[in-house]
């Protein structure tokens, strides 16, 4: 039986026979999910466990003896299976491991909203980027500008990150406005505080702190004058 036949959905990133590349590589894979053999040639699965370096990772350990098993579970892991691994074991264990993690993710939604209602509304907040099988935190200060892409937008954020994520333009405006943010293109919504210059030459163009040209519209251009000159 193998994980990846019963449970397809499940994206397998590694399978390691030698203890100490399994932690070295665990660190640069950043699972969500470890499945850990109790019996290893060279280490144990508990002196494994002693030195994983990592408290939100989720780990299954798989074991013929149960007396390992309920060790382990001291040293919070999610679960155990017993060898020989039964079918039915193996994907209750998995759902219990999806339900944690995703009650992790509305767990780090709600402390951002609370956060955020504690705070007073400054570019000092967190913002959750929902992405297709993970929420990115960012702070609303580290976003440059947002770039429309059909029904979804490219956040631009510090450190040349761009984060494609799966809103439009017009309810990341809704969402960014109170902070300041300033629309200037059907395409392009700016954060003033990263704003380096202002071209007058042709038309409008903004250069933004990540080097790009941004084209203010002609419909846009007294507004943004107006609001952009005040701060």
């Amino acid at each position: 039986m193998t994980i990846s036949k019963e449970l397809p959905h499940l994206k397998l990133v590694g399978e390691f026979e030698d203890a100490r590349e399994a932690l070295t590589s665990i660190s640069k894979l950043n699972p969500d999910l470890v499945f850990l053999d109790m019996e290893m040639p060279g280490m144990s699965g508990l002196d494994f466990l002693k030195e994983l370096d990592d408290s939100s990772l989720e780990v299954i350990v798989t074991t013929g003896y149960e007396q390992y098993a309920i060790n382990a579970l001291k040293m919070s892991v999610v679960d155990y299976l017993l060898k020989p691994i039964d079918k039915e074991e193996l994907i209750k264990a998995v759902n219990r491991v999806e339900k944690k993690l995703q009650s992790k993710k509305e767990l780090d939604r709600y402390k951002t909203l609370v956060y955020n209602m504690k705070t007073e509304k400054s570019q000092n907040h967190k913002l959750g980027l929902t992405q297709q099988d993970a929420v990115i935190f960012v702070e609303v200060k580290d976003i440059i500008r947002c770039e429309a892409s059909s029904n979804y937008t490219f956040v631009v954020v510090t450190g040349n990150k761009k984060i494609m994520v799966t809103k439009t333009l017009r309810q990341f405006e809704e969402i960014l406005l109170p902070y300041g943010f300033i629309r200037v293109h059907r395409s392009h919504l700016v954060n003033p505080e990263h704003v380096i210059k202002l071209n007058k030459s042709e038309g409008l163009q903004i250069e933004m702190s990540d080097g790009v040209l941004v084209d203010v519209s002609s419909s846009q251009k007294n507004a943004f004058l107006e609001q952009f000159l005040k701060l």
